[in-house]
């Protein structure tokens, strides 16, 4: 072996420790995010929109909840301009979706809230 064998050798001995730690690191970063999630399984999601300001339009809303499997009941308060989302035994519906599916319905979202 040459000198510069040598180095690289010591090199990636010094580097395993550093690896192995990043990696658990990310392992366990992804194992949260999991965990963060299903947090909010089995409950129920508040969201306050703007514009929502006839029973036409939040039946239209909750109807677009209601097809997503997640979802066991939808109720829509007119007054708070809040949307409750209950979910199924053992589901959860991420903050994006919810979002997206509000904006898709012509709303804007001020807030979004977990409770379980």
């Amino acid at each position: 072996m040459n000198k510069n064998s040598h180095l690289i050798m010591l090199f990636d001995i010094k580097l395993e420790p550093i690896m192995k730690t990043l990696f658990l690191t990310l392992i366990t970063l992804l194992g949260l995010t999991s965990i963060s999630h299903a947090d909010h399984a089995n409950g129920t999601i508040t969201a306050d929109v703007d514009g929502l300001v006839c029973d036409f339009c939040a039946r239209a809303v909750e109807k677009v909840f209601l097809k997503q499997a997640a979802v066991d009941s939808v109720n829509i308060n007119l007054d708070d301009k809040k949307i409750k989302i209950h979910l199924k035994d053992n589901q959860n519906m991420d903050e994006e979706v919810v979002k997206k599916l509000i904006v898709d319905s012509g709303y804007s979202v001020k807030t979004i809230s977990y409770e379980s």
